[in-house]
């Protein structure tokens, strides 16, 4: 029941397919006539309730003194006013907005006034359902244990939620408004605008619509690993975009390592197998050989087999060398480029792949947790062009610089296709943990049947203190090209 009039904005609301309810009242607010639709609402008919009031019997539920009031003191440029009501029987009670019309005409034989209205009800029960809807979303957002943002589409944050404080160490007030890229760092903050407009103009996405781990940057300023899903909506006023935000960086402390853990049991069983097995087969070969000798001229026939046991040993101890060079690829910091240039061999031995390792002032002394992970970062790149990439050209490029360090692989391969790229395999995971693993991060661009190319950087100057220098101040170390380069654009390297 509505126990007070209600003044509504004739331009608050529309009411489409609505059916229009009509009362002509006199200027005592005696019902005149009601239209069909108003009739069936109520249940009676014109004879029952003309002459009566309209306040009692057809306009119910609210203070029709104060509604004479209020248009009585309307100005004579006002036609009329607006307020809501509840009509119908007690169990049919339907909210109906009214508009109070003064018409122009004051003839005798014309009705003072007329109330026209529709019926909200359905609009009214939508609306509570909406607010509803609207703070149980919004209690989520605030409850949620992941980092919550929204901008609009020019990047700029209008929801920060209390989980997104708490990791980028913003307050809400501090964030919104501001533009999103203050959580990235560059390049990719510099890019994000960009990347924006581009994806409106084209709707070609790298990331909306598709989760992956990226690099976020916290008020302080440092930076730490984090996944984020993007998705769309539209509103009114145009697309917006809700991220959600995971801090990874427990979890790939962990995966780390896991990795770590399992290349050191690697080079441990690499170790075994060449100072343990590889010895003891070397023993026999030598026992086979002397044995051979010894045969050769009382037991011919033995001696053919000695030698040919001592030809298996042989073949035994070049796999067990294989092998173990395999879970142990270097020893030293320093072999890296020699490993890389032995990986390239291997991998044209046992495929039609070219390939070219091209290095560029490679320091000395650097530290062989990181050699070893470009190693590992570089094999799987290799097998990813040969098996998948179905590639018949790859460069490896290997750079040191004062800026940082870079390890690049390219190929001339069909490239990621989309579909396979958002359910990313193993290998690119490990390849990611790996780079994060000595501070860096991986880079993976690809079109499809353009090729692919990965790029590990290090942004921070690794062994260059410990290049040697000739007591001069020159450096000995120069760009060493280790395999010729087969790519037609033979002067570039890693960028």
């Amino acid at each position: 029941m509505v126990e007070t009039s209600t003044l509504h904005n004739p331009g608050s609301a529309s009411f489409p397919q609505f059916t229009l309810l009509l009362v002509c009242v006199d200027t005592n607010f005696k019902v005149i006539r009601i239209n069909p639709p108003l009739a069936a609402l109520l249940e009676t008919n014109m004879t029952e309730v003309a002459g009566r009031s309209v306040w009692r019997d057809v306009i119910t539920g609210v203070d029709g003194r104060q509604i004479e009031k209020r248009l009585a003191a309307l100005p004579d440029d006002e036609p009329g006013l607006w307020f809501a009501s509840e009509v119908g029987r007690a169990d049919k009670r339907r909210l109906i907005s009214w508009h109070l019309v003064r018409p122009r005409c004051t003839a005798m034989d014309q009705p003072s006034m007329v109330f026209s209205g529709v019926d909200i009800t359905a609009l009214m029960h939508a609306e509570q359902q909406r607010q509803a809807t609207a703070i149980q979303a919004h209690a989520i957002v605030r409850t949620a244990v992941d980092a919550i943002i929204v901008i609009d589409k020019r990047g700029r944050i209008e929801s920060f939620n209390p989980a997104a404080e708490k990791l980028f160490g913003y307050s809400a007030a501090q964030a919104t408004g501001q533009n999103v890229s203050i959580l990235m760092p560059e390049p990719y903050a510099s890019e994000h605008t960009l990347y924006l407009e581009n994806y409106l103009e084209t709707g070609v996405a790298s990331i909306i619509g598709i989760g992956r781990e990226v690099t976020g940057r916290k008020k302080d300023g440092s930076l730490f690993p984090m996944y984020l899903s993007v998705g769309e909506f539209q509103l009114d006023d145009g697309p917006h975009f809700a991220g959600i935000v995971r801090d990874r960086t427990e979890v790939n402390r962990m995966q780390a390592q896991i990795i770590e853990v399992s290349d050191r049991e690697k080079q441990l069983i690499g170790q075994d197998l060449h100072d343990g097995v590889g010895q003891v087969l070397s023993g026999a070969a030598f026992l086979a050989k002397a044995l051979s000798t010894r045969l050769r001229r009382k037991a011919p026939d033995e001696s053919a087999q000695a030698e040919q046991l001592a030809a298996l040993i042989s073949s035994a101890i070049s796999q067990n060398r294989q092998l173990s060079r395999g879970l142990q690829p270097i020893s030293d910091a320093d072999e890296l480029p020699s490993a890389l240039e032995a990986l390239a061999m291997q991998l044209e031995a046992v495929s039609s792949v070219n390939c070219a390792v091209r290095v560029r002032d490679w320091p000395r002394g650097m530290d062989l947790n990181t050699a070893t992970h470009l190693y590992r970062i570089a094999q799987e790149a290799l097998n990813n062009a040969t098996k998948h990439a179905r590639a018949t050209q790859v460069e490896v490029g290997l750079k040191v610089a004062p800026s940082g360090l870079r390890l690049m692989i390219r190929d001339d391969g069909i490239g990621l296709v989309r579909s396979h790229s958002r359910r990313k395999g193993l290998g690119l995971s490990i390849m990611q943990y790996r780079a994060r693993a000595i501070g860096g991060r991986l880079d993976i661009r690809s079109t499809r049947g353009n090729g692919t190319t990965i790029i590990c950087k290090i942004d921070h100057p690794i062994g260059i203190q410990g290049k040697k220098s000739d007591g001069k101040g020159k450096k000995n170390s120069k760009s060493v090209k280790i395999r010729k380069n087969r790519y037609p654009d033979e002067a570039k390297t890693v960028a």
